[in-house]
């Protein structure tokens, strides 16, 4: 009898094969979640002649749908049959989808199954995800030019079912987002936090936010899923450069006068700055100026980058400005030894501007008081409605004790902030409260609390935001 010929390509076992060999396909677990985790079973029986055969390598195929076995590939040598015939493999698919499945033997005769439909069905839990990153950065910081932020959200690694709430707000820095922009949602949006709803775009779920910064500086947007606590946020920082508009001006105001002429107590000036009539880049340098004669400046100002002394006697100094709550501002606090009181005249300008005019103002030194008014406490900045403690002491100069009586309280601005009139000074303490009152505008604007007794004050210097 000649020798049989080996087929050249993959046969279907049929019932009447002269090989007598037949591969049967099975799914002994079928329907897994599409979670890339859980897995579909498929098992292969080889007979020939209608006995089991063991010993024989069998090969599986993906032969439609995105399934993968164990090694990642959608065909896999899977295990030799064991004494009953069998061999088995797993499968999984991170699709929620139906496919088919087709097995052979490894070696000749290659004798192949019938393929076996397969099923993935939705994952029994719905995993959300949230990715930033910026469309649009490096803007000029004029106020007006957008860096733009987007979010893309995903569920179970694939599109959204229904669209969902993206929550953008700023970890730091001033700038504020643009809520004309599609898909904002207005009811729940203003200029420090932004709601804005998912759309469709190119095969994802996204959300963009706009927006613009009047100062040069980085700042670090977020952005979370409104109703998935659950799900982690991102962030991503946004640098707004220094517009080159360079229109600065500014102005000089007393943030303390009247202070003691004992060589110690200080009055303080503060310059605000701007750039086009916008908050000016932070840094932006200014010189402080004084007169020749028994006014110094102080030394305890960590701005100062230079000081000098002019021909004629004059001592000036050189701070860096700080951006803070919305405003650029330099300060310089100084002090006068001519125990009799008297008035110096300081001038302020910008270092590196020569093209913007000095300005001058008048400060007062009263005569050496025989008494010490010192604030131990206040705080930096209220917004309207908020309250802060001042706390301080009196005491006697030449002595020593602490003195128990009623103190003047003075509350100037322009940032309006409301407190009493005088308060009572106890075995040398005192302490009552201030409140932060509507500023109109978007500016934050300082205002300032001065404890007085017998010619002898002190004075709280405090940032007061806008409404």
């Amino acid at each position: 009898m000649a020798e049989q010929q080996k087929p050249s390509s993959l046969q279907r076992a049929t019932a009447d094969d002269e090989s007598g060999y037949q591969l049967s396909l099975t799914l002994p677990a079928d329907n897994a979640a599409a979670d890339g985790n859980s897995a579909d079973q498929a098992e292969a029986k080889l007979t020939r002649n209608g006995y089991l055969q063991p010993y024989a390598p069998i090969t599986f195929q993906i032969s439609s749908g995105s399934a993968t076995f164990s090694n990642g590939s959608q065909q896999i040598s899977g295990p030799e049959t064991g004494p009953m015939g069998r061999s088995d493999v797993t499968f999984v698919d991170t699709k929620a989808e139906s496919g088919e499945i087709v097995a052979w033997m490894t070696n000749s005769p290659h004798i192949r199954s019938d393929p076996v439909p397969y099923t993935f069905s939705g994952s029994t839990e719905t995993a959300f995800a949230i990715a930033l990153d910026s469309r649009v950065n490096d803007e000029p910081a004029d106020g007006k030019s957008e860096n733009v932020g987007r979010a893309v959200v995903t569920q179970n690694s694939g599109s959204l079912s229904e669209a969902k709430i993206v929550k953008f707000e700023f970890e730091s820095g001033a700038a504020n987002f643009d809520l004309t922009k599609p898909n904002v949602v207005q009811s729940l949006s203003d200029n420090r936090t932004l709601f804005v709803t998912t759309h469709s775009d190119g095969g994802q779920d996204i959300a963009d936010a706009y927006f613009a910064d009047a100062h040069a500086e980085t700042v670090t947007l977020k952005a979370s899923l409104r109703d998935h606590t659950d799900v982690p946020f991102k962030t991503q920082d946004f640098t707004f450069t220094a517009a080159p508009s360079n229109n600065y001006s500014f102005s000089l105001n007393r943030q303390s006068n009247g202070a003691q002429a004992d060589g110690a107590a200080q009055n303080k000036a503060n310059v605000t700055i701007w750039d086009d009539n916008a908050p000016a880049p932070d840094k932006t340098r200014v010189t402080f100026q004084l007169p020749a004669g028994s006014a110094q400046f102080a030394s305890d100002n960590g701005n100062v980058v230079d000081s000098g002394t002019k021909p004629d006697g004059s001592t000036w100094i050189a701070v860096d400005s700080t951006f803070m709550q919305g405003v650029t501002v330099a300060s310089a606090g100084f002090t006068d030894s001519n125990e009799a009181g008297e008035t110096i005249t300081l001038t302020a300008y910008l270092t590196d501007h020569a093209e913007v005019p000095a300005q001058s103002q008048d400060y007062t030194f009263s005569p050496k008081s025989p008494y010490v008014v010192t604030l131990t406490q206040a705080p930096s900045w209220l917004a309207d409605g908020v309250s802060g403690e001042i706390v301080g002491t009196v005491v006697d100069r030449q002595t020593g004790e602490n003195v128990t009586d009623t103190c003047g309280v003075g509350c100037s601005g322009p940032g309006p902030i409301d407190g009493p009139d005088s308060v009572c000074a106890t075995h040398g303490n005192f302490s009552f409260s201030v409140t932060g009152l509507t500023v109109v505008g978007e500016l934050a604007q300082f205002g300032y609390v001065t404890v007085s007794y017998l010619g002898a004050s002190d004075t709280a210097t405090i940032l007061v935001e806008p409404y």
